[in-house]
């Protein structure tokens, strides 16, 4: 704070200097000192006692000259906030398919309010907070995850307007990222499942038996979708598009290596009738067979 008085007759003599939450307080508190003839006051013979965490304080000065006349002055408002923001979060998706990813920030700060972040860790812009640099602070923060599969951890830290900062970062460890299709297999099988479905056969009904493995997601892909040349229920014309089509979750009934598809005819007339199987893992990738 940087104030001045001039005193033409008597000449000035002291000054005391606080802060509190009155706009025009005449409570004067803390040491009166000689005055200044530069006209600064330092800050550190100011009385902080009066003031508050908050945006509503204010600045006082208590000029008294040679032959004790008085006068005071008052600042305009300003916030006193020597707190760190409070608690957040950063994370990002559970399962990723992509390295280019949005982050999802949280954040809190009780008196000016966050101002800046900077955010580090799994990610191509910053491996360390010393690489970090602070930014702007969003509820949404685009990323690029580092190159390979597996979990990715970020970190992040705050700064508040009055430039307290966050004592430790905090981070999220639930991100993986998954660019890896799925192993599948597709096997089809006669309708009471007892062998495989020959390449020429007479009987327009069969089985299908499906699985799925994937390592980044718990070993096992966890959805399938089926269509193609065949019809559920009964035969007809028309087959199952993959329009049509719906994902279904995987089951492993019994500790089986597959689930059953059953209940499937091919489409009225001879020829070739295909079946095509997609499955997908936990982050979106897709296999197609």
């Amino acid at each position: 704070f940087v104030a001045s008085a001039a005193d033409d007759t008597a000449g000035m003599a002291f000054m005391q200097a606080w802060v509190s939450n009155k706009a025009n307080d005449e409570e004067a508190k803390g040491t009166e000192i000689a005055y200044a003839a530069t006209g600064a006051a330092d800050v550190d013979k100011f009385d902080w006692s009066g003031a508050t965490q908050s945006a509503e304080n204010y600045a006082h000065i208590k000029y008294t000259d040679a032959v004790g006349n008085v006068t005071y002055a008052h600042s305009a408002a300003f916030g006193y906030d020597t707190v760190a923001p409070g608690a957040g979060t950063i994370s990002i998706p559970e399962y990723n398919n992509t390295p280019s990813i949005n982050a999802t920030i949280s954040y809190n700060d009780a008196t000016s309010g966050v101002a800046e972040m900077k955010v580090w860790g799994d990610i191509e812009a910053a491996a360390t907070e010393v690489d970090a640099q602070w930014v702007t602070v969003s509820t949404s923060y685009a990323v690029t995850l580092t190159k390979g599969d597996g979990n990715k951890t970020l970190y992040v830290k705050f700064r508040d307007v009055a430039g307290n900062e966050s004592v430790e970062p905090y981070a999220t460890t639930t991100g993986e990222l998954d660019e890896t299709v799925p192993a599948a297999t597709l096997a089809l099988r006669v309708a009471d499942d007892s062998a495989a479905l020959p390449a020429h056969s007479s009987v327009a009904k069969f089985a299908a038996h499906v699985s799925g493995g994937d390592d980044a997601a718990e070993g096992k892909a966890v959805q399938y979708l089926i269509y193609g040349d065949f019809s559920y229920g009964a035969q007809s014309a028309q087959g199952v598009t993959e329009a049509a089509a719906v994902w279904t979750d995987l089951v492993y009934a019994d500790g089986q290596a597959y689930m059953v598809v059953s209940d499937m005819f091919m489409t009225e007339g001879e020829g070739n009738k295909n079946v095509y199987l997609k499955v997908k893992d936990n982050a979106g990738n897709v296999l197609l067979l």
